[in-house]
């Protein structure tokens, strides 16, 4: 797990990665769920929780275009998500 590193200045890297971890625990999903919801391989997250993942632009990106673009830290999730069920 990940070791918190406080508040980091918007649109950086680490604020994006912060960011997609928060919306994944959010919504209750596994790295493996959330890669999937990207279209990406079940693995590619395998490092998502590291402090040093270091994820391509595309794989950001992908993740990216999951997670509502208005969504931050902290806000509740949008009325039309709802968090996973244990066992999908």
């Amino acid at each position: 797990m990940s070791t918190p590193i406080g508040p980091v200045p918007a649109n950086t890297t680490l604020a994006i990665i912060a960011r997609l971890r928060a919306w994944s625990a959010a919504k209750g999903w596994t790295k493996s769920r959330f890669a999937i919801e990207a279209g990406l391989r079940d693995t590619t997250l395998r490092d998502f929780h590291e402090a040093d993942w270091n994820p391509t632009r595309e794989i950001l990106g992908r993740l990216e275009a999951v997670v509502p673009s208005h969504w931050q830290i902290g806000d509740p999730l949008p009325a039309t998500e709802t968090p996973a069920v244990v066992g999908e």
